[in-house]
C-alpha cells in the first residue's frame, strides 16, 4: 500500500503538547528537553520509544525547527477471497471487492478500535474478514546548520495483517522546488514481541532493513520490506534448574526431561523512513536570470 505525501503541500499544525521525561523500550532515559530537541525534528512519542543509542547519537546534534506535521489514522479491511463480496456503504455494491480496502478514520475510532478484530458475515457466503489499522505521521523540519530540510515518513501498525508477508512505505517531494540530498536516504523498523510463554512483551530492531528493495528518484524515495514473522523459544525441562515451571498452564516438575517450544509472536511493527532535501528555488532564480540576458 503506497503512502505518498507531498511535502510542499502539507497544512502548517501547532500542536499543543505537555513537555515529559521518557524511557525508551530500550531503557534509554531521555530528559523533558530531549524530547523537545528530537520533537522539533518531527518526531512523535511513539517513535521515541524505540529510541536506542544509535539512534540518540544520530539525532542529539541536529538541530531543527518543525515546519510542518500531518498525522492520520488508516483502517484496512482485509477479505479471505478475491470472489467475495463486502455489502458496504463504504464500497461500491455493484462490483466484486478486491482482497483489501483501505480507508482514513478518526483519531477516536483508532484509539478506541480492537487489534486483529475478525468478523464474519451473517450470510451463507460470508468468509472471515480481518480489520487491520496504523497511524501515520508526515513531518518536515529545517536543520538551519544543514541549509537543509529533513523529510520523515513514519508508520505505526496497531495490529498486523494476517494476509499479507510484505508492504511498501514510500515518500514524494515537489522536484521543482525541492531534490534528495544522496546518501541520506534512511530506514528504520522495530518490531514488537510478545513471549507467549513468559507472557512478556520487548522490541527489537530488525536488521533486514538494510537489503530493503528501494526506489530513489528527484521526486521521492520508495522502500519494499517484508514484515517480521513469528519466531519460536526452544525449552528444555531438564535446564530449568528442578524448579516447577508453569508455562501457560504447562507445568514440568523436577526429575522430567524432555523439550518444547513456545511461540514469540509479532505483536506490532513501526517503521520510519527518512531524508534530507535541499532547497532549488535560489538556483531556479539564477537559471532564469541567465536566460533573460541572451
Amino acid at each position: 500500500m503506497r503512502h505518498i505525501k507531498k511535502l510542499f503541500l502539507l497544512i502548517l499544525l501547532t500542536p499543543f503538547s505537555v513537555s515529559a521525561s521518557l524511557t525508551t523500550n530500550f531503557g534509554l532515559e531521555l530528559s523533558t528537553d530531549e524530547v523537545e530537541h528530537f520533537r522539533n525534528l518531527g518526531f512523535v512519542d511513539e517513535q521515541l520509544l524505540f529510541f536506542d543509542d544509535e539512534l540518540y547519537n544520530k539525532y542529539i546534534g541536529f538541530e531543527g525547527l518543525l515546519a510542518a506535521q500531518d498525522i492520520r489514522y488508516y483502517k484496512t479491511i482485509y477479505y479471505a477471497d478475491n470472489n467475495y463480496k463486502y455489502r458496504s456503504s463504504l464500497i461500491d455494491s455493484m462490483s466484486i471487492e478486491p482482497l483489501s480496502y483501505t480507508y482514513e478514520i478518526s483519531k477516536e475510532e483508532y484509539d478506541n478500535s480492537e487489534m486483529n478484530k475478525f468478523t464474519l458475515m451473517s450470510d451463507a457466503e460470508s468468509e472471515p474478514v480481518n480489520t487491520n489499522m496504523k497511524k501515520m505521521v508526515t513531518s518536515l523540519s529545517y536543520i538551519p546548520a544543514k541549509k537543509q530540510y529533513f523529510a520523515m515518513n513514519y508508520l505505526h501498525w496497531k495490529s498486523l495483517p494476517k494476509t499479507r508477508s510484505r508492504d511498501i512505505i514510500a515518500m514524494s517531494n515537489n522536484n521543482s522546488v525541492t531534490e534528495p540530498v544522496n546518501k541520506t536516504y534512511d530506514l528504520e523498523l522495530f518490531v514488537s514481541r510478545y513471549n507467549d510463554c513468559s507472557m512478556a512483551g520487548y522490541s527489537e530492531k530488525v536488521n533486514e532493513t538494510k537489503n530493503a528493495s528501494w526506489t530513489k528518484t528527484a521526486s521521492g524515495a520508495a522502500a519494499i520490506f517484508n514484515f517480521p514473522k513469528d519466531k519460536y523459544e526452544h525449552h528444555r525441562y531438564d535446564e530449568l534448574t528442578g524448579k516447577k515451571y508453569d508455562c501457560r498452564n504447562k507445568k514440568y516438575k523436577r526429575g522430567a526431561s524432555g523439550s518444547f517450544n513456545s511461540p514469540i509472536y509479532v505483536d506490532g511493527l513501526d517503521i520510519t523512513l527518512s531524508y534530507n532535501l535541499l532547497k532549488l528555488i535560489k538556483q531556479l532564480l539564477v537559471y532564469t536570470v541567465h536566460l533573460s540576458t541572451l
